[in-house]
């Protein structure tokens, strides 16, 4: 049986990633960092944001254009949570 898979388009460039600076000892701060120099390394646009609100909007405004790759929770199970719910909520329907 042959999957389904799709890629990404080229396009697809920009990795948001939600922190809780509140969250951890700080090593989750320096984890975030290796991160994104990793991503931007490999050619990748990354934005943190330390609001989901401001997270929100911003991946509202870049789904449509093709440019958003993955949204990444760096925290616990309650932000990933919180993040899910908002993005489901906010997400564009076509």
């Amino acid at each position: 049986m042959k999957a389904n898979v799709e890629t990404l388009p080229e396009t697809a460039r920009r990795v948001l990633i939600a922190v809780n600076p509140k969250a951890g000892d700080g090593s989750r701060q320096k984890a975030v960092a290796q991160l994104t120099d990793l991503l931007t390394a490999r050619g990748l646009v990354v934005e943190v944001f330390h609001s989901l609100d401001e997270l929100g909007s911003a991946a509202h405004a870049v789904f449509p254009t093709g440019e958003l790759r993955a949204v990444v929770a760096a925290g616990g199970d309650d932000l990933a949570v919180a993040l899910a719910r908002r993005l489901t909520r906010s997400a564009p329907h076509g």
